[in-house]
């Protein structure tokens, strides 16, 4: 029994077939802005330059508009309330009005000032206790 072997040659010249190159394959998950993996690498890279660089031409302080305090913070003011209650002692019908309008009604504003005036009161007698009384 005689084997016959056949050898096959790839075929050259002008017309055979361009052996297509790995290297040149796009991968699927390129975005196709990108030629090849070391063009996202580089891209990347620059990013990631750009973005961690300190910014030199953004505005130091944005610019801001002129605005009631009570706006601007979003929490409502109360050192006028203070100034008026360190001064007479007490808060004029006009406060406690305006105060009920910012959602603070009567009772809850007298019994904060009642708490605020306990604290202060037990704050100084701890402090004669320390000074020995009040002599």
């Amino acid at each position: 029994m005689a084997e016959t072997i056949t050898i096959v040659a790839d075929e050259t010249g002008p017309e055979a077939p361009v052996a297509e190159d790995n290297q040149s394959e796009r991968p699927e998950w390129l975005p196709e802005k990108f030629n090849s993996p070391e063009d996202l690498a580089k891209s990347y890279a620059e990013l990631e330059k750009k973005m961690s660089a300190p910014k030199d031409d953004a505005p130091e302080d944005p610019p801001t508009e002129e605005v009631e305090p009570e706006q601007s913070t979003g929490e409502p003011q109360f050192d006028k309330f203070a100034e008026e209650f360190a001064s007479s002692g007490e808060l004029s019908d006009d406060s406690f009005d305006e105060l009920a309008k910012m959602g603070y009604p009567r009772e809850m504003v007298e019994t904060y000032i009642k708490g605020m005036q306990s604290a202060q009161t037990a704050d100084a007698n701890a402090v004669m206790d320390v000074a020995g009384g009040t002599e």
